[in-house]
């Protein structure tokens, strides 16, 4: 518990008092000199340069929050850019949220990869390698709900109304709408019920919701100029949102802070040290990739070069540095944890306001400039995670950001 413990004071005392720039002393951090400037000159160059309005990024190590900055404003009447902005994080509530409270479960024996929902196993749900499409739209959907009956449920009305054509897709939205179905069926309740009593109470994570209105007092990021403060910018999950009370979307439509999910992500890495009742089985079932037969590929871990889909994350193994777990959200959010050096980064953007792909390049710099500056034992290798070369493949460049 010491690490978690550390972690959580440090974060507490900022929500007291908040500062748009919080950062120790990089050599006391485990930082070289001059990686949290250039981390300072990179929000600003892109919010100059219009990449995204806004930014908030928070750097830990060995569960200590040891950078913190917001730049640019919130939304579109200028409002400057907080560290405790909520923002809509898009698919980063796939493993926050859905993926994490799978694996509480799993960890209860309540729940196996190799049980059955929604037309596939949860194994390969969870790794995205479902027969489930990717997407639906919610006017498609409307005509199938009825009273009783969850989002899950009208999405399996829907695919044996015969509407789409079933086909194995990389990355499938509906298959965490599954998900979330079957967790709710589980538990008879709605799945953030379970997080909160479990993870998000426990940590501390107050500002972690799918339900926004409820938090008094909050400053939203805008995330399009067609969403009120605290709507979810995916269609898809707004509609359950106003049209499933009691249960919440899986794929999308939670949302958090900065802060939030550097505890999350902080947790996850310090697992042993923390002392929430199931969190060293919750962090490593999240991010080990389950070996379950696949029709095509014959096992689901190969997805980019050496790295896979765990439960929760995309990583990338290395047996120079990591393993990484990251995932990104469409709004221009991103979490990053790296296994080995214990540093997480989570960058939140509002980038959905002026264009879902301006913040990518941010993204980018950032994990370079905190890869590149972390200090590590003498003599361990360094490469830049942004770019993979697997053994044996000299000359052929793997590009994880998928």
């Amino acid at each position: 518990m010491r690490i978690l413990t550390i972690l959580v004071a440090v974060l507490l005392a900022g929500c007291t008092a908040p500062s748009a720039h919080l950062r120790m002393r990089e050599a006391d951090a485990g930082f070289s000199t001059g990686t949290f400037a250039g981390l300072d000159a990179e929000l600003a160059r892109a919010v100059a340069a219009g990449e995204v309005p806004g930014a908030v990024l928070a750097v830990a190590k060995n569960g200590r929050l040891v950078y913190e900055h917001a730049v640019g404003v919130r939304d579109a009447s200028g409002a400057p850019m907080k560290p405790d902005t909520v923002f809509d994080v898009a698919s980063l509530t796939k493993p926050v949220a859905t993926a994490c409270a799978t694996a509480i479960l799993m960890c209860d024996n309540e729940l196996w990869d190799s049980d059955e929902t929604g037309g596939a196993t949860v194994g390969e749900l969870l790794i995205h390698q479902s027969m489930l499409p990717q997407y639906a739209r919610w006017e498609d959907l409307e005509p199938y709900r009825r009273e009783g009956l969850s989002p899950a449920g009208v999405v399996a009305e829907w695919m044996a109304a015969g509407e789409p054509a079933r086909y194995r897709h990389p990355y499938s939205n509906l298959g965490y709408v599954a998900l979330a179905g079957e967790v709710e069926k589980r538990t008879n309740r709605p799945m953030e019920a379970l997080l909160r009593e479990r993870v998000w109470g426990p940590l501390g994570m107050a500002n972690t919701t799918f339900r926004p209105t409820t938090l008094v007092g909050a400053t939203f990021a805008q995330t399009s100029l067609d969403t009120a403060p605290g709507q979810a910018f995916d269609p898809l999950a707004d509609w359950i949102a106003k049209r499933f009370p009691g249960h919440d979307p899986g794929h999308s439509g939670l949302f958090s802070t900065a802060r939030d999910l550097t505890v999350f992500c902080q947790t996850l890495l310090n697992a042993e040290d923390s002392d929430i009742h199931g969190m060293e089985c919750i962090a490593r079932t999240m991010t080990r990739t389950p070996a379950i037969p696949l029709e095509e590929s014959g096992t689901g871990v190969a997805q980019f070069g050496e790295s896979a889909r765990s439960r929760a994350f995309n990583t990338l193994g290395s047996r120079i540095d990591g393993p990484f777990h990251f995932h990104t959200g469409y709004t221009g959010c991103m979490i990053w944890m790296n296994a080995k050096t214990n540093v997480s980064v989570v960058l939140m953007t509002n980038g959905s306001l002026t264009g879902p792909d301006g913040w990518t390049a941010l993204r980018d710099t950032v994990l370079g400039t905190v890869n590149e500056g972390t200090l590590r034992p003498r003599g361990e290798e360094l490469y830049d995670p942004r770019i993979y070369t697997p053994p044996g493949t000299a000359g052929e460049a793997v590009d994880f950001r998928q």
